[in-house]
C-alpha cells in the first residue's frame, strides 16, 4: 500500500524525531481511512487536535498503561512496535472513555479509560501483528494469534449476532506464522450470538505452519479448533513442517457445531487431515476453491447437510 494514510498522524508527530516506525499492513476495511488525502483529514478521523501534544509516542504496547494524560491529552498514542520498536507490531491507539473489559487491543489507561487500537475500534479488525505475531521468523505465534481470537470473541459474544460483513475479523497479513499449539475459538453462548471471519492475504501469501514436533504422537491435534460459531474463512495456506503422519497427528482446521459459513481460497497440505467437519456443523454456504495437498476432508454425520463446493488435490 506504500506510505499508508493509516500512519499520517504518526508521521506528523514523529517528523522531527526520526523514530523507527515500521509501516503496518492493515486490513482492506481500513481503506476509507487510508484514502484520506491530507494530514488534517487524518487527524479529524483520529479525533486529535493540531498540536503535537495530542499524540504521544511510546516504544511498545507495554508502555501504554503508564502514559499520563492531563487536560484530555494525549488523545492518541503511537506504539513503535509490539514487543520491540520496529517489529511490525506498531499501532495507533485512541483514548476512549470506557470501562469495557480489556484485551490485547483494548488496554487500560492510567486515568481509568481505555486505549483502543484503531483498526479494532474503527473497523472491528483483530490484526495478529498487533497482537504480537511475527511474520518473518520461526518463533511460535500461537499465543499471539490466540490473543487475537480472544479479542474477536469478546467483540461478538453476548451482543447478538453481528451481521455478516460486520463480524469481527481476525486478519493475518502476508507472512509465515508458526503454530506450536492449537488456536481455539469457542463461543460458549451459542452460535446464534457469535460469528467471526478469519482472513489472510491469499493462499500463497499468508501461511500458517504447524510445528510437527509440538504435536503428539498417537493423538490428533488441530492447528485451528473452532466451535459453536458462524464463521467465514478465506485466503491463506496451512501446512505442517513434516510429511503425512500415519498416526493422524495433525489436523489443519477442526470445526464443531458451526454453521452458515464458508471456507474459500484455502490450501491445506502436509497434514494427516486437512479439514474435519464434525457432527453438528451444518447449513454451510460454500466450500470453494480449496486445495488439499496429500490430505483430505472428513465430514461426520449431519455435518454434510448443506455442504457444497469445489476442491481439488
Amino acid at each position: 500500500m506504500g506510505m499508508e494514510r493509516y500512519i499520517l498522524a504518526a508521521i506528523w508527530c514523529l517528523n522531527a524525531a526520526a523514530q523507527p516506525f515500521v509501516i503496518p499492513r492493515v486490513h482492506e476495511n481500513m481503506l476509507p481511512f487510508l484514502r484520506s488525502s491530507t494530514m488534517a483529514e487524518a487527524r479529524a478521523i483520529l479525533g486529535v487536535g493540531s498540536s503535537a501534544e495530542s499524540i504521544a509516542v511510546v516504544p511498545t504496547i507495554s508502555s501504554l498503561p503508564s502514559v499520563s494524560r492531563s487536560g484530555g491529552v494525549p488523545s492518541v498514542v503511537v506504539t513503535l512496535g509490539f514487543a520491540t520498536a520496529g517489529d511490525r507490531g506498531g499501532a495507533i491507539y485512541k483514548w476512549v472513555n470506557s470501562t469495557a473489559a480489556t484485551n490485547i487491543y483494548r488496554i487500560a489507561a492510567s486515568d481509568g479509560g481505555r486505549w483502543i487500537e484503531f483498526e479494532y475500534l474503527d473497523r472491528n479488525v483483530c490484526n495478529i501483528l498487533k497482537a504480537g505475531a511475527t511474520p518473518f521468523d520461526t518463533t511460535d505465534d500461537s499465543a499471539a494469534i490466540q490473543r487475537a481470537f480472544n479479542a474477536a470473541l469478546q467483540q461478538s459474544a453476548g451482543s447478538g449476532l453481528t451481521p455478516l460483513g460486520d463480524e469481527p475479523i481476525v486478519y493475518a497479513p502476508s507472512g509465515k506464522y508458526y503454530l506450536n499449539d492449537t488456536v481455539k475459538y469457542i463461543a460458549t453462548a451459542g452460535r446464534s450470538t457469535a460469528n467471526i471471519r478469519l482472513q489472510g492475504d491469499g493462499m500463497w501469501n499468508t501461511h500458517f505452519i504447524g510445528d510437527l514436533a509440538s504435536y503428539p504422537t498417537g493423538g490428533n491435534k488441530a492447528m485451528f479448533y473452532i466451535e459453536n460459531v458462524r464463521l467465514n474463512i478465506a485466503d491463506f495456506r496451512i501446512r505442517s513442517t513434516g510429511g503425512i503422519q500415519p498416526d493422524f497427528r495433525i489436523t489443519g482446521i477442526h470445526l464443531k457445531d458451526c454453521d452458515y459459513g464458508s471456507i474459500r481460497n484455502v490450501a491445506i497440505g502436509q497434514c494427516s487431515r486437512g479439514i474435519v467437519v464434525d457432527s453438528g456443523s451444518m447449513n454451510w454456504n460454500a466450500f470453494r476453491d480449496l486445495q488439499f495437498e496429500a490430505n483430505y476432508i472428513d465430514v461426520f454425520g449431519a455435518a454434510a447437510q448443506g455442504l457444497s463446493g469445489s476442491w481439488h488435490s
